[in-house]
């Protein structure tokens, strides 16, 4: 499972964690901001046990991602960034906030 992590592709180049693979599609749907944060924990915890620098790399680029990408300027995040289609109720573009 480890090996997964790196080679599966969830996590794109720019640091941000995709979704679920559709297999309908045969592609992943969109980037989400809560999965990209329990990624950066999954990536830290591995790094506490194993220090291999990729899981430290891993974290680093998915908290810029979320720095960059999904934070706005009063603390809150985006919660999806999709790909291809559109929706204004999940997507960025629609600039919904989502907290409990």
């Amino acid at each position: 499972m480890i090996n997964w992590i790196d080679s599966s592709g969830i996590q794109d180049k720019n640091g941000g964690v995709y979704s679920w693979w559709d297999v309908k599609k045969n592609k992943y749907g969109f980037f989400y901001s809560e999965i990209t944060g329990y990624f950066i924990t999954l990536n830290m915890y591995l790094y506490k046990i194993y220090k291999t620098k990729n899981f430290l790399t891993n974290a680093e680029n998915a908290a810029g991602w979320i720095e960059k990408i999904a934070l706005l300027e009063n603390g809150g995040v985006l919660t999806r960034k999709y790909i291809e289609e559109k929706n204004d109720l999940f997507s960025f573009e629609g600039k919904n906030i989502f907290f409990l």
